[in-house]
């Protein structure tokens, strides 16, 4: 009968030849496992990189965008500016009956002598017509200029003298400025809020408290800390 205890044992050399083979292809796979990770850590780092080459790209690019822009308001505010200069000699009259063929002149010079009380001549007149095409009933405003800009502080400075009526004087404002004194009136009350040389004041407070700004844009009214 065979020696179980013998035939079980194991020869030393073959438990040597197994290990040296496990060890051979173990370490050949840890090599292997960093080298692949050695890859994988290099292309994080080269992924990192160009993140980050990419991050300054859009920095560069959004303070470019942002520039023009500052420049593109700039320009459109400087645009305002000179249009509301040219329009400094006109005003705009609102509420005064409409009727068929009638003559505008002769409608504000009588505004302006019997309710303005201001001696107006025709010659004081450089032209005056109806803005915009008639809807309904409502009468559109008139706007008028006149030769200098003294006969039309005259006029402007008379303008609360029309209380009482169903017209109104006002400034003849640009399109951006009409629309920052809507909103400042809307935000602060009409009664606060006026034009003065296409410029729009603000009345913020209480008697002696009161502040006073002055907003020419969008920009400076919604910058208001009040």
């Amino acid at each position: 009968m065979p020696n179980t205890r013998a035939s079980a044992a194991i020869d030393p050399e073959v438990t040597d030849a197994i290990d040296k083979a496990f060890k051979k292809h173990s370490d050949h796979l840890f090599e292997k496992v960093d080298e692949k990770f050695n890859q994988l850590h290099q292309s994080i780092g080269d992924i990192n990189l160009n993140i980050q080459s990419l991050q300054s790209k859009i920095n560069a690019q959004d303070k470019v965008i942002l520039d023009q822009n500052k420049q593109l308001i700039q320009l459109s505010n400087e645009l305002d500016n000179f249009n509301q200069h040219y329009r400094r000699t006109s005003l705009v009259l609102y509420g005064v009956p409409e009727a068929t063929n009638e003559d505008s002149d002769k409608i504000i010079l009588a505004v302006a002598q019997n309710n303005l009380k201001v001696a107006l001549d025709i010659n004081d007149l450089d032209r005056s017509h109806r803005l915009g095409k008639r809807q309904g009933d409502k009468p559109r405003p008139i706007i008028f200029k006149l030769v200098s800009y003294r006969i039309r502080q005259l006029l402007f400075t008379n303008k609360s003298k029309l209380k009482g009526t169903s017209m109104v004087l006002r400034e003849n404002l640009t399109e951006k400025r009409r629309m920052v004194l809507s909103e400042a009136a809307k935000k602060y009350g009409s009664r606060r809020v006026w034009t003065l040389d296409g410029k729009i004041f603000i009345s913020v407070g209480e008697n002696q408290s009161a502040k006073k700004y002055c907003v020419t844009t969008m920009e400076e009214l919604l910058s208001l800390a009040c």
